[in-house]
């Protein structure tokens, strides 16, 4: 037809495609089974499922599924599962009963998205933003600066260092999003934020106020340090550091720097004694100079 045609994969520049038509390839592949008198009413969908907020491992490969489904025939069994995410809406486990995708359910990038217990929505959604971010581009006020400013108050929640006016700001500035942005990477981009305040506000909470990470994975709220009942000095800890953050001596109870340690945890998979404690509590004495092993007493 003489047509010229360019295929993008990610976000589109509208402005340079001003004079042309911008569809998705699967509705120019849906109108294509139409006229030929194939086209069937389904959705591409895939399932993933997230044990903390960067480990991600896949249920259900993409595949087309009819308009009428479950969810949870998709997403299987629910059992120690936190949240579901389908499209821009989060649904409790008990929300997932009776779920069915129809012509009307906006299924987003069309992955559904599976939260287990031991990840932490607010650090999912500093992860989130941070992409929208890189993506945004920087046109609409409400867009830039709503990310940013979401961005900066959510980070400083899980880093511990939370506002407590802040999530009644986020709310604010999201629903502001919601309507003013010129592309649906503006008005969508606080909705994650918005959807994790409407069903988790408990999860702020414990952030801000009472200084723990509901799920025990935000690094800011765990505690490392050595058992000086039952560090023998052995050094094997030493080399384990990439951030080289273990001072200690042969013979003498070795200390973990906490204040730059990242909690990788490799340290413990070294230590032969199980001396090396990874805790969301608070840190027993111990300590504060080099002490020969047996010799540091508690009380």
């Amino acid at each position: 037809l003489g047509l010229h045609i360019e295929v993008e994969n990610g976000i589109v520049d509208a402005r340079l495609l001003r004079d042309g038509i911008t569809c998705h390839v699967e509705t120019l592949a849906a109108v294509a089974d139409a006229v030929e008198g194939k086209y069937q009413a389904d959705t591409l969908v895939s399932v993933v499922k997230y044990t903390d907020s960067e480990t991600m491992e896949e249920v259900k490969a993409p595949a087309y599924v009819g308009f009428g489904t479950a969810v949870k025939e998709l997403t299987g069994d629910l059992e120690g599962v936190k949240a579901v995410q389908v499209g821009d809406t989060l649904y409790l486990p008990e929300e997932v009963e009776g779920l069915v995708l129809t012509k009307e359910t906006a299924l987003g990038d069309g992955v559904i998205k599976v939260y287990t217990e031991g990840c932490c929505l607010l650090d999912s959604a500093v992860k989130k933003l941070l992409e929208s971010r890189k993506k945004s581009c920087g046109k609409c006020t409400f867009c830039r600066e709503g990310l940013l400013q979401l961005y900066t108050r959510m980070k400083e929640i899980v880093d511990g260092k939370g506002d407590p006016a802040s999530p009644g700001i986020m709310e604010e500035i999201g629903r502001a999003m919601a309507f003013s942005g010129s592309c649906t990477l503006g008005n969508n981009g606080s909705a994650f934020v918005l959807e994790t305040l409407k069903k988790f506000g408990n999860e702020y909470t414990d952030h801000i106020k009472k200084k723990k990470c509901t799920a025990g994975t935000c690094t800011a709220f765990i505690n490392m340090y050595i058992d000086p009942g039952k560090c023998t000095g052995c050094g094997k800890c030493i080399p384990a550091c990439a951030d080289d953050l273990i001072e200690g001596l042969p013979g003498y109870i070795h200390m973990i720097e906490d204040v730059d340690c990242t909690k990788c945890g490799t340290c413990m998979e070294t230590c032969p004694e199980d001396a090396i404690v990874r805790t969301t509590a608070n840190v027993p004495r111990i300590p504060d100079r080099l002490t020969r092993v047996g010799r540091f007493k508690r009380y």
